[in-house]
C-alpha cells in the first residue's frame, strides 16, 4: 500500500483518467516551479487581506506573506487578488470561510465497500484492509480556497482561485467536486444542503482571454454530487490502488503529471503518430517521409498531433536533464555541458566612458539613462565598440544543461548520487578514525 498523497483534490482528475498515474508519480521528484510558487503567494496574500480587511495595494512591491517572502507582490498580483476578494465579498452566504481545510475521507470510506462489491474480489479485499483506510484518511483532504453556506437557499458555495493564464472550466471539474464533497462532509450538519454552487475565479485568464469569463461556475444538486463521488471518484481511487492499475494517457491527465516524461503509455500514444516503431530504432535517426508524399488524411493526422508531440519531447528532455544533472545518469547520445549567460558589463561606468571615447553618443549608447546591454551595443556598432566590449563585457557561467553529443561544449562528468554518498561517508569515516 502506498504512503504518498495520491488522492488530493487537485490531482483527482488524473486519477480518474489514469489510475496508474498515482503510483507512477510516487517515484518522481517533487518540484515547485516559480509559477506554482507565485500562485501560492497569491493565495497567501488573499488570505491575509481577507482576514485583516486590508486592500491588496497596500502590499505592492513588498514580500508576499509567510512562507512566500521570496516572492515580491506585483501590481498585477494585487489587481488579480483584489478581483478575487471582491467576488467573495459579493457572494450571498451566511457563513464565509477562506483557505479552509476540509476532508472527503469519510465519504469515501462510507461508500467504498458498496462500490467495491461490483469491482471484484481484489477490490473488496483492498477496501476491507486497514491500509486502505489509512491511505484514504491521509489522502482525501485539502484546502478549499473559499467555502460559503447559505442557509436560506440550502446551498453550499465553493470557489477556487487560479493564478494562471490558461482558462479552467468549472463544468465537471473534479477538484471543485472533491472540495464540494468535503464541505458536505465537514459542514453538512450546519444545513440541509440541496444545491452546490461551484466556481473558479481566474483573473489573469479573464484579462488575457476576453472570450473567457472571469468567473466560471456550475450549479448542481447534492444528489448529483454524491452520485459522481460513488460512480466516478471512488472507483478511480480503488483502481489506482489495485495491482497493475490502468493507464489513460490523455492531454487532460498528462498536462501536470510529474511522470509524463517517462510514462510508457504516453510514449505509446505518441507512437501512434510516428511512422516507425520506437523499439526498432537503433543509433541512427529515423527517416521521416517528405511532406509532399503525405496524403491529405496523413497531413491532418500529423498536424493534429503537433502540439502534443512537441510537448512530449520537451517533457522527456526535461526529465532526462534532471536524471543526468542531478542523478549522474548517462543518457546515450547526450552530454552535460556548462551553460552560459548573456554578455554583461563588468563595470558599467567604465564601459560608458569607453563607448563615449569610441565616438558613440550618449543617446546611442543609453536607453532611459541606462547603458544598453553589450549584445545590443555589439549588434549596432560592431567594430566601433570592440575595445569597450573586449575590456568591460563578459559572459558568466550559466546552469548545466543536457545537449546532443554533437553540440558544442566540453562534456562534464556528473558523479552518480550513490557514489557521492559513498565518497562523503568515506571522507567522514577517515576523519572520525
Amino acid at each position: 500500500m502506498a504512503h504518498a498523497k495520491y488522492f488530493g483534490a487537485s490531482s483527482m482528475h488524473r486519477r480518474i483518467d489514469c489510475p496508474a498515474s498515482a503510483t507512477l508519480e510516487d517515484h518522481m521528484p517533487d518540484s515547485e516551479g516559480l509559477a506554482a510558487r507565485t500562485g501560492s503567494a497569491a493565495h497567501a496574500l488573499a488570505e491575509y487581506c481577507w482576514e485583516t480587511g486590508e486592500h491588496t495595494r497596500m502590499h505592492v512591491h513588498t514580500p508576499a506573506p509567510h512562507p512566500y517572502q521570496d516572492i515580491i507582490v506585483t501590481p498585477e498580483m494585487c489587481e488579480a487578488v483584489q478581483m478575487y476578494l471582491t467576488e467573495l465579498t459579493d457572494i450571498d452566504a451566511d457563513v464565509k470561510m477562506i483557505e479552509q481545510q476540509v476532508s472527503y475521507a469519510e465519504f469515501v470510506l462510507d461508500h467504498a465497500p458498496a462500490v467495491a462489491s461490483s469491482m471484484g474480489e481484489a477490490a473488496q479485499q483492498l477496501v476491507a484492509s486497514t491500509e486502505f483506510r489509512d491511505q484514504i484518511m491521509n489522502d482525501c483532504f485539502g484546502t478549499a480556497d473559499f467555502v460559503g453556506i447559505n442557509n436560506t437557499t440550502n446551498t453550499i458555495v465553493t470557489r477556487d482561485y487560479k493564478n494562471g493564464i490558461t482558462p479552467v472550466w468549472a463544468e465537471g471539474n473534479a477538484q471543485l467536486r472533491c472540495y464540494s464533497l468535503a464541505v458536505l462532509d465537514t459542514f453538512g450538519w450546519m444545513l440541509d444542503a440541496e444545491t452546490v454552487d461551484a466556481g473558479i475565479v481566474q483573473p489573469h485568464a479573464g484579462i488575457r482571454a476576453p472570450e473567457h469569463p472571469l468567473i466560471d461556475t456550475e450549479t448542481f444538486s447534492v444528489a448529483d454530487l454524491k452520485r459522481w463521488g460513488k460512480e466516478v471518484m471512488i472507483p478511480a481511487i480503488i483502481k489506482a490502488l489495485l495491482p497493475s492499475p490502468e493507464y489513460g494517457a490523455t492531454d487532460h491527465a498528462c498536462q501536470f503529471c510529474k511522470a509524463k516524461g517517462v510514462c510508457r503509455a504516453r510514449a505509446d500514444k505518441a507512437q501512434e503518430l510516428a511512422l516507425f516503431e520506437f523499439d526498432a530504432l537503433e543509433a541512427k535517426q529515423p527517416e521521416l517521409p517528405s511532406p509532399t508524399t503525405l496524403s491529405v488524411e496523413e497531413m491532418g493526422r500529423v498536424l493534429a498531433w503537433e502540439g502534443r508531440m512537441t510537448k512530449w519531447f520537451k517533457d522527456v528532455r526535461g526529465y532526462a536533464a534532471y536524471q543526468a544533472i542531478e542523478e549522474g545518469m548517462v543518457i546515450p547520445g547526450q552530454k552535460v555541458v556548462q551553460g552560459s549567460k548573456n554578455l554583461a558589463w563588468t563595470d558599467e561606468l567604465a564601459a560608458d566612458k569607453a563607448l563615449g571615447r569610441a565616438k558613440i553618443s550618449a543617446d546611442e549608447r543609453r536607453k532611459s539613462w541606462t547603458l544598453r546591454t553589450p549584445t545590443q551595443i555589439s549588434k549596432e556598432f560592431g567594430a566601433q565598440a570592440k575595445a569597450a566590449l573586449d575590456k568591460y563585457a563578459t559572459r558568466g557561467e550559466g546552469e548545466l544543461k543536457l545537449v546532443d553529443e554533437s553540440a558544442k561544449g566540453v562534456a562534464i562528468t556528473i558523479k552518480p548520487k550513490a557514489k557521492q554518498l559513498q565518497d562523503e561517508f568515506a571522507e567522514y569515516a577517515d576523519e572520525v578514525l
